[in-house]
């Protein structure tokens, strides 16, 4: 965990998951470049987060590119 922060190893995108917040985790490749990793969906209270759904699957990624979630992001 330390040397993916430490080398800035992931890059997130904010965005909603069937009207819940979302962020996708992209990994960066060595051109810059990043591709999707994983999704993390949270259901929110009142309290704050209830609970966060973790998703690697690319199954579970399809209908979200379709939806328009970028599969890579370009080099910073």
């Amino acid at each position: 965990m330390r040397r993916a922060l430490e080398t800035r190893l992931f890059r997130t995108l904010p965005f909603e998951a069937n009207g819940r917040p979302a962020v996708a985790f992209y990994r960066r490749r060595d051109d810059g470049s990043a591709r999707l990793f994983a999704l993390q969906v949270l259901e929110v209270e009142r309290a704050g987060v209830r609970t966060i759904d973790h998703f690697v699957g690319a199954c579970a990624h399809r209908a979200l590119f379709a939806a328009g979630l970028p599969q890579t992001l370009a080099g910073d």
